[in-house]
């Protein structure tokens, strides 16, 4: 694996479309600013295929997965999640 992705996360709003290239890699999920995520869930598999199940940090700022870099489908991999504590939520697809 190369270093990770990334991915900063507002802590209330949508991330939109995010794209990864198709290589097999580390993604990491981050929150912005002061809030740390209280779920994070891909929809309607969690984890979706190709993925690792996520493993939260201490401080509940990132999660991460392990992605084997396989074709997503063309309309990739819609996310949701919340965080605290300023009650937010977000959406997002993850794709390449």
């Amino acid at each position: 694996m190369t270093n990770p992705v990334r991915i900063e996360l507002p802590c209330n709003g949508d991330a939109g479309t995010i794209k990864i290239r198709r290589h097999p890699d580390e993604i990491i999920f981050a929150t912005q600013g002061a809030c740390k995520f209280t779920s994070f869930k891909f929809e309607p598999v969690d984890p979706p295929p190709g993925f690792s199940k996520g493993t939260w940090s201490s401080d509940g700022k990132t999660i991460k997965f392990d992605y084997d870099g396989k074709q997503m489908p063309p309309g990739g991999y819609k996310f949701d999640y919340d965080t605290a504590p300023d009650e937010g939520n977000g959406t997002g697809v993850i794709k390449n």
